[in-house]
């Protein structure tokens, strides 16, 4: 399942707010994007289409709440990316970071150090 950039950036708010929340209060937390309700609106029923969020109205407004977690979705979205450009490879991935990131030797420590712990 993907969702885009925007879709993206309404779940991350979600996910730090930790509750079920109204379109109207993710408009006000996102008020530096100037987007109007219908955009928001749009967003959001999207994401429930995709199975991402579920709507439940309360009174006179719709409440959302995630059926994802956030680790959730990364899990998914990494493992089609590392599916898709990296046929599954994991030294491929690690290949391509260190080409273009440039690993430093903490990185380095920092990854052994975690999959010790594994």
């Amino acid at each position: 399942m993907k969702i885009s950039g925007s879709e993206l950036e309404v779940m991350r708010l979600i996910w730090a707010l930790e509750r079920p929340v109204t379109a109207q209060e993710l408009l006000k937390q996102l008020e530096e994007k100037q987007w109007k309700i219908t955009t928001l609106l749009t967003f959001l029923s999207r994401l429930c289409d995709k199975s991402v969020l579920a709507c439940e109205k309360e009174g006179r407004a719709n409440h959302y709440r995630p059926l994802l977690s956030q680790e959730e979705y990364q899990q998914m979205e990494t493992a089609e990316f590392m599916e898709q450009v990296h046929s599954g490879s994991v030294q491929s991935l690690f290949a391509a970071l260190y080409k273009s990131k440039g690993l430093t030797r903490a990185d380095l420590d920092e990854l052994s150090r975690w999959l010790e712990e594994q």
